[in-house]
């Protein structure tokens, strides 16, 4: 009996040991959205999707009249960076909008966003993805004394908030998230490092080590069951 023990409690060791060097599904270890956050950016074009299945961030906005204020946070491990690190769709209630002076970001024209349609509020933070953030706020000014249930209007491909993302262990591919309901382009990377990811071989050492622990309890299990024969 002890050493039918001992086996079962090598096997589930080795088992535990497996799924630590691979990663527990995604679906298991993704955090979702806070309920509170007002978009939540869900929808990756064919870039970011590669890296992983999100939700990648979440934007909240909290405010009232012609004052707002922006908390972007990122998610599962993924990080905002250069231009269009924010876009809004601020419907034509709320009227044109303009960021609150704030260092290291910039205002930029409307415009279409790789695929995600037109945003009309559009921030961009600096060139590429050498200082990337996995959180930031900004305050911006409507034009028009809204509601936050009329500051924002869906475009022509249903979204009203975008993201420039990155995986942050991997930010040399980058890409771009809306919230749900939003149409990407045509999926087909062109980024070579965009790649689905390569286990490194530590990785491959601790599963090899979870195996091998496997084999080592079935075969100290086999031995009791001879014994009790």
């Amino acid at each position: 009996m002890g050493r039918l023990r001992l086996a079962r409690r090598v096997s589930v060791l080795s088992v535990i040991a497996a799924l630590l060097a691979f990663g527990l599904p995604s679906s298991v270890l993704a955090v979702s959205c806070d309920a509170s956050a007002t978009i939540c950016l869900s929808v990756a074009n064919s870039d970011l999707g590669t890296q992983g299945a999100g939700p990648y961030g979440e934007f909240t906005i909290t405010g009232s009249g012609t004052d707002w204020h922006v908390v972007a946070t990122g998610l599962n491990g993924f990080v905002f960076g250069d231009s269009s690190i924010l876009g809004l769709n601020l419907s034509a209630a709320a009227g044109a909008g303009t960021l609150t002076p704030i260092a290291g970001f910039t205002q930029d024209k409307a415009g279409n966003v790789d695929g995600f349609g037109t945003f009309n509020f559009i921030v961009n933070d600096g060139p590429g993805f050498s200082n990337p953030v996995s959180s930031f706020a900004l305050d911006f000014t409507t034009e028009n004394a809204v509601t936050l249930a009329t500051l924002l209007a869906l475009n022509s491909k249903n979204a009203d908030g975008v993201a420039h993302m990155a995986l942050g262990t991997n930010t040399g591919c980058t890409g771009f998230a809306a919230n749900t309901g939003a149409n990407p382009q045509t999926p087909g990377s062109d980024n070579p490092s965009c790649g689905s990811s390569v286990p490194e071989p530590a990785t491959l050492a601790l599963l090899g080590a979870g195996l091998a622990g496997s084999l080592i309890g079935r075969r100290l299990f086999n031995r009791g069951r001879k014994g009790t024969i």
